[in-house]
């Protein structure tokens, strides 16, 4: 399996030539609310995180998917490294504001979670979360996450959760 599989959602790795779809999610107000705390991303930046992903799917299997209902794009999420923990990927998924509420977060982060179990080698998974954002935190919850207290070093205004299956 080369990347996530769930029932109603289709996966796609992120690459290079993404950069103008993963920039319009960014841009979006409520992905930009609870995930970017209101900063404004460059196109760089974007570049940097599309090569960062790149490199981790090389190393570990894993990174960042646009994620798609039918053909319509209704989000991202993936893993990103713990650069603050090494040996730890956090686990991340966004969607635009009309997106929440059906389902996809849930059904993402089982996805993902499951995805995990078939790498060659044993990660350790956590995630920070703003703590405004009830439903993440739900959905974290709900898919075994503990609440380990405030995340490290400049996340420390974010709650840490880790995967505890």
């Amino acid at each position: 399996m080369d990347s996530p599989r769930s029932k109603n959602l289709f996966y796609r790795k992120l690459r290079q030539n993404d950069e103008s779809l993963f920039l319009s999610l960014l841009q979006d107000p409520h992905i930009k609310k609870f995930l970017l705390e209101d900063m404004d991303v460059s196109r760089e930046e974007i570049q940097m995180w599309i090569s960062e992903s790149e490199i981790l799917q090389k190393q570990w299997g894993l990174g960042l998917y646009l994620i798609y209902k039918g053909k319509n794009l209704i989000g991202y999420g993936g893993f990103t490294k713990a650069k603050e923990s090494p040996g730890f990927a956090h686990i991340v998924y966004a969607f635009p504001r009309e997106q929440t509420g059906q389902g996809f977060a849930s059904e993402v982060c089982a996805a993902l979670l499951e995805y995990s179990l078939f790498l060659p080698q044993k990660i350790s998974i956590s995630a920070v979360v703003h703590p405004l954002n009830i439903h993440s935190i739900r959905v974290l919850e709900k898919n075994k996450f503990v609440y380990r207290g405030s995340g490290p070093g400049e996340l420390d205004h974010l709650l840490l959760y880790h995967y505890a299956p």
